[in-house]
């Protein structure tokens, strides 16, 4: 995910805009995860599907 900051925690070491991380430790089911990372952006970028096969979870 691209966002308007880019800058480090100097505590974390890590990105303030790692929505990735806040993503992965949230309690998600697989159908939710699926639209997250994937089934929200194939239609914005439909030429994906072209070059990204679709993700077995």
């Amino acid at each position: 995910m691209i966002g308007a900051v880019r800058h480090i925690n100097p505590t974390t070491g890590r990105d303030v805009d790692d929505a990735r991380r806040g993503i992965d430790t949230a309690t998600l089911d697989d159908d939710t995860r699926h639209a997250i990372f994937e089934a929200n952006a194939r239609p914005v970028y439909p030429r994906m599907s072209a070059q990204v096969p679709t993700a077995a979870l």
